[in-house]
């Protein structure tokens, strides 16, 4: 009895709890005209200090580089720090990387506190800032410094397209014209614990959020598959349900490195193989930079709003999904996680046939050599 009851506190809390942060979404943009009342009649900051601290993943991170390269390019000398718990996995000249811990009241009375994407995480930083500028309560443009009523849409744009009103803003303080986007080198480790073969195909199957999850039966029918053409490397972090199911896949032969590496040894094997696939997931962001060829299954939000602007780059990637078989397609807001209402629980992923995954797959390594 008590187990029904949990699993039906369980149900009421998944549809409950998307509606109680739309609710709170609604409340913080109202926060923005707030905001303005406290305008800042100068602007002479003594640092930029730019926020991406989780929950914001890898891929956030990787989509958001160009304008952090940008930014340190349009400095003025001004030191720049990116605010996040991870290591530093990509190189932006002229900037530190630092962890929220060291971001205190006192440095950030006299700097420049940017946000350049929706983290409430960030929103502790409004209190101590000398200067803000970004998304720190909702999709709506936050700035006291300068009037600012705009607002992105997480549904339909392109996931960099939120940079903008800020490369906007600091267009008319600083004098030097935006580059355009341009993607870093993500840093690369050799990875010596075990010897891979010589050509490999490296797959990162999982993912943290069901509605990006590609069924793991399908992956399993896709390792079989590709095994017939060269080996497969199954590549992820070390989660608990990742690594037993990467244990699972691994059963068919394939080479298991799951959890077992760091992010630039994970980015040298993903730069050394074949062919990467993947759910749209950090790695497959570190992938679409670094990889020869990449296929990347798309859930709760189209894949062209995701891969990277460089049209280079944008040669050696292919995208499925796309939300063709789903009434509510995209299903994510940019804010909070999406829950599914078709009878037919995820078939966005699910009406994606294994076949159709190695068919583009096999076709891409053709076409890019």
């Amino acid at each position: 009895m008590n187990y029904k009851r949990k699993i039906q506190e369980i149900r009421f809390m998944t549809r409950v709890y998307p509606f109680l942060k739309s609710t709170a979404l609604l409340c913080a943009r109202s926060m923005a005209p707030l905001l303005a009342l406290r305008q800042k009649s100068h602007f002479s900051p003594q640092a930029i200090y730019v926020l991406l601290q989780k929950p914001l993943g890898l891929g956030d991170l990787l989509m958001l580089s160009p304008f952090l390269l940008e930014l340190s390019a349009r400095s003025h000398a001004l030191p720049v720090f990116i605010v996040t718990e991870y290591p530093e996995f990509f190189t932006i000249p002229n900037a530190q990387w630092i962890g929220p811990e060291e971001l205190t009241a006192g440095r950030c009375e006299h700097a420049l506190v940017l946000s350049p994407t929706l983290s409430w995480k960030h929103a502790r930083y409004l209190l101590h800032a000398g200067w803000v500028l970004g998304y720190f309560l909702s999709d709506h443009l936050m700035c006291n410094f300068t009037r600012s009523t705009v607002r992105y849409n997480a549904r339909q744009s392109h996931y960099f397209d939120r940079t903008f009103p800020i490369s906007s803003i600091l267009d008319a303080l600083w004098a030097s014209p935006s580059a355009g986007p341009e993607y870093p080198v993500i840093m690369q480790e050799p990875f010596r614990a075990v010897e891979l073969p010589e050509t490999y195909c490296c797959i990162a199957p999982y993912s943290n959020w069901p509605e990006r999850q590609y069924p793991k039966d399908s992956w399993a029918q896709v390792i079989k598959a590709l095994q017939k053409y060269f080996p497969v490397v199954l590549i992820g972090g070390r989660a608990p349900a990742e690594l037993a199911m990467a244990e699972e896949l691994a059963q068919g032969g394939a080479v298991n490195l799951v959890g077992r590496t760091t992010i630039a040894e994970v980015a040298g094997i993903i730069a050394q193989s074949r062919i990467f696939l993947g759910n749209d997931a950090g790695l497959s962001h570190i992938a679409v930079l670094s990889a020869p060829a990449s296929v990347v299954i798309f859930g709760c939000v189209g894949g062209k709003q995701r891969i990277p602007l460089d049209s280079e780059l944008a040669a050696h990637i292919r995208v499925l999904g796309g939300g063709s078989s789903c009434s509510s397609f995209p299903c994510y807001n940019g804010f909070s996680r999406p829950v599914c209402n078709n009878h037919e629980q995820y078939q966005c992923l699910g009406s994606i046939s294994p076949e159709a995954v190695v068919d583009e797959a096999l076709s891409l390594i053709e076409e890019c050599g």
